[in-house]
């Protein structure tokens, strides 16, 4: 699956600077989890994904067809418990009930901790080529366009998303979807990342301590070195790290950081 829409995420970051490690995290490792969303569908699904540790609800909208998940806003919980109960006010101030009944249902998806494979069967697997051609030298000569041209793109596939085979309205949306995709994946501007954070958003989650990786990183000292930002780890460490910490991604993608 194909994400889209990442241009919300950014400008979210802008605004709320709290919650960077976090959605760099979320989208670092999406690629990596695609098999949680090739479920088939003949219909098109609603959905959130919320961020473990963090209040922050990424809501989207999957067309199954097109391959892709386009990211319609983000919220917090207690944004959307607003809405439901102001909702419901208006409701019971109509006298209308039924309605509450015919609305779409929200799908909420979480990631538990998986069983990360060895890193070298994640690296060989179909993952590996998505990193490889996202990074791949040739692909950025590709004519990706102009900000403007990107912004009416995104516009005509959010009103063309919810298209269906054998249609006019989904060849289109098959034309423009990769336009839009290069544009984000290399184009888009996000900060940066650093690896210390990733590790530290993921092991205060579980409630690990850091002096509890020491038989990964080395010595006490080692690892206040590497949570202060001072170490670099080789990629054989750091890849038995992203397993300890269930990070799912392969030390190769150095994307945000």
């Amino acid at each position: 699956m194909n994400l889209i829409g990442r241009n919300k995420i950014a400008n979210y970051i802008l605004k709320h600077s709290q919650s960077r490690v976090v959605l760099l995290t979320f989208l670092k490792e999406f690629p990596y989890r695609h098999e949680q969303h090739t479920a088939h569908s003949s219909v098109q699904v609603d959905g959130t994904f919320q961020m473990d540790g963090f209040d922050c609800l990424i809501k989207v909208r999957t067309n199954h067809f097109a391959k892709a998940i386009n990211i319609l806003e983000l919220t917090t919980k207690e944004e959307e418990m607003n809405k439901w109960e102001q909702k419901r006010k208006e409701q019971e101030a109509t006298g209308i009930g039924e309605e509450i009944i015919n609305q779409s249902v929200t799908v909420v998806v979480t990631f538990p901790p998986p069983d990360i494979e060895d890193l070298d069967q994640l690296e060989q697997s179909n993952n590996k080529e998505v990193v490889a051609n996202l990074f791949h030298p040739e692909l950025k000569e590709l004519a990706i366009g102009t900000a403007d041209e990107y912004e009416q793109n995104l516009d005509r596939v959010n009103i063309l998303f919810d298209a269906k085979p054998e249609t006019p309205e989904f060849e289109e949306l098959l034309t423009l979807l990769p336009k839009v995709i290069d544009y984000e994946e290399y184009m888009l501007e996000f900060p940066k990342l650093k690896i210390f954070e990733a590790v530290k958003n993921r092991i205060d989650f579980f409630s690990i301590t850091p002096i509890e990786l020491r038989y990964i990183i080395g010595t006490d000292h080692q690892v206040d070195l590497f949570f202060s930002g001072n170490l670099e780890l080789a990629d054989d460490v750091l890849g038995k790290l992203y397993e300890f910490v269930a990070l799912r991604a392969p030390v190769t993608d150095k994307r945000f950081f």
